[in-house]
Parts: structure tokens; sequence; C-alpha cells
């Protein structure tokens, strides 16, 4: 049971990482949204879990996500694509 528990370091980069990202509540209506985002754009298989980082960005109202691996999301509705020239960030539409 002790390899599980964390280092010093690792707790307190954790907590840096917490305090400077809010961590979003799972609300109610997550549940809806994925199913419908995963139905209306005939999402299967690994990108469902990508769909549902979409889901909680449109109920959690948070419009921006930084991704080094943007086509992960293509295809699903409602989400355009913005390159730099190292990251990509996908802005939600609202």
């Amino acid at each position: 049971m002790a390899k599980y528990l964390l280092d010093t370091n690792t707790r307190k980069v954790i907590d840096e990482l917490l305090e400077r990202f809010p961590i979003t509540e799972e609300w109610p209506q997550l549940f809806p949204t994925w199913l419908n985002l995963v139905t209306d754009n005939d999402v299967k298989g690994k990108r469902t879990h990508d769909t549902r980082i979409i889901a909680v960005m449109r109920v959690s109202e948070i419009h921006h996500i930084l991704t080094l691996n943007p086509h992960d999301f293509s295809g699903v509705s409602d989400y355009c694509h913005r390159a730099s020239t190292r990251y990509h960030r996908i802005r939600t539409r609202g």
C-alpha cells in the first residue's frame, strides 16, 4: 500500500495546479450533454473520452482549452479550431 502514497514534491505540484486551475463540478446535465454529443456526431471508441471533455466545457461554460492534439476534438459540432505555432486552442461558441 505504501507504494501508492504521493511523495512530498508530487503533492506540492498537485496543490499548486489546484490553486491555478479550479476543478469544475459534475453538473447533472453533464451526462445528457455528453450523450447528445456522441449520438449527434457519431462518436465511438476512445474519442468518447475527448467528447466528455467537450461536454464538461459546455455545461461549465468553459470556452477555451489548450491542447497539443486538436484532431482529438475534430468533428464535434459547435467547436472550431485555431492553431498557433506550437499549441492549438479549441474555442467553444457562446
